[in-house]
């Protein structure tokens, strides 16, 4: 499990400074005041995770799985419920049910930014459909395949990095 937790800080971290470069540019909204900065993130992010474990991890199945999740409302209104994607893993030498969960978006509900947590768990019930899921798969992938490039830069000035792919986004918008 450590390996796991691991690996998915070391994507949280790139996924992070992602966001930013994303949020600058427009390729999707500011979380909204009081919002982790992970609020709205959960697909493309998912997709991330699930390769960077297959690469690191790969003694498990890893794969991406949906549910809801309640998000509880800053104004002490009646909370919301949204729809969520994250990491199932089932060890590839015991194939059935998933027997852990990864999520480096957590903190959007109130849990710890990187949540890896043997199932079951609260919270984490999938009920996305896997045709569904690979919908999105098929819609994110450009911008998941950006992601792919900032985990592995991760060796690298990453400040400098993302100032040139911020500039390059800008450019390309005008």
């Amino acid at each position: 499990m450590t390996r796991v937790r691991d690996a998915a800080l070391h994507c949280r971290r790139a996924l992070e400074l992602g966001w930013t470069m994303c949020h600058r540019t427009g390729t999707f909204p500011q979380p909204p005041p009081g919002r982790a900065p992970s609020h709205g993130c959960c697909i493309h992010s998912a997709f991330l995770l699930e390769w960077w474990l297959d690469l690191r991890v790969p003694e498990i199945a890893w794969r991406v799985a949906g549910g809801e999740r309640t998000l509880p409302r800053q104004d002490g209104g009646e909370d919301e419920v949204w729809q969520h994607l994250w990491v199932t893993g089932s060890p590839l030498d015991l194939p059935g049910d998933p027997r852990m969960v990864a999520d480096v978006t957590a903190d959007q509900f109130g849990d710890l930014p990187v949540l890896v947590a043997c199932l079951p768990r609260q919270g984490y019930r999938a009920r996305v459909a896997p045709r569904q899921i690979e919908r999105l798969r098929e819609h994110e992938m450009q911008l998941v395949q950006t992601l792919q490039a900032l985990v592995l830069e991760s060796d690298l000035d990453r400040v400098a990095w993302a100032s040139r792919m911020v500039a390059q986004a800008e450019e390309a918008r005008s």
